[in-house]
């Protein structure tokens, strides 16, 4: 299909944060992913982008069973001879941002519960800053090879992130309540059950990791 659709480059953007009976981890993450980058190689694409998500590293017994899926696929297309190029991107809120939407919630309670002290490292970047950068690894004059780490201009702390969404939506002062790790974790547990796709389990132990670059290629790519 690559083939007769005559295909240059591919950026496969696919990704899901909470899994269901269907789409795990497994299947849309690593299995999916893998398959579509062999299949590049054999119809001789050029250029694949792959958006997996940073805090990606190596493989641990406390590894996120979702950064462990994107990890497999990662080295998939790393492993592959062809120009592939894998962003990790920071925290992404923008127009429909579901993640955006649950922390903007959050932030407008009166009574806001923090993991510990909320000094988690996050780097939000918008989706539009993202897809810029991605758009350029695909244009460059020459191909673009191995992993591009990419946040925001700001590094702040998970606290802070919630009071800048507090003070956008024009609350004052709310109550910071810091709860233990495993409290967060049963409260992910039960919020798996509503009717929402973004606050599981794997989100509270991504955040606990932190989510901060240290090797942030945004700013030259943009």
């Amino acid at each position: 299909r690559l083939v007769a659709l005559r295909v240059d480059a591919l950026v496969n953007a696919v990704g899901i944060l909470m899994p269901s009976r269907t789409a795990t981890f497994e299947r849309v993450h690593t299995a999916g992913p893998s398959e579509l980058f062999g299949g590049a190689a054999i119809a001789g694409v050029e250029r694949v982008v792959h958006v997996s998500a940073l805090g990606v590293g190596t493989a641990s017994r406390d590894e996120p069973a979702y950064l462990r899926s994107k990890r497999l696929a990662d080295q998939a297309l790393l492993a592959l001879p062809i120009a592939g190029a894998v962003v990790r991107p920071s925290l992404v809120y923008g127009p429909c941002s579901e993640s955006a939407r649950l922390f903007a919630t959050l932030a407008a309670l009166p009574v806001i519960g923090l993991p510990g002290r909320g000094s988690q490292r996050v780097q939000p970047i918008h989706v539009f800053e993202l897809a810029e950068c991605i758009a350029r690894l695909v244009e460059r004059a020459e191909p673009a090879r191995g992993v591009f780490e990419l946040g925001g201009g700001d590094a702040v702390s998970y606290r802070a992130m919630l009071e800048t969404y507090r003070a956008a939506l024009g609350h004052g002062e709310a109550v910071w309540l810091p709860l233990p790790i495993a409290a967060m974790r049963l409260a992910a547990r039960l919020a798996e059950f509503a009717p929402q796709r973004v606050l599981c389990r794997d989100t509270i132990a991504l955040l606990e990791r932190g989510n901060a670059s240290d090797h942030n290629a945004a700013p030259a790519l943009l």
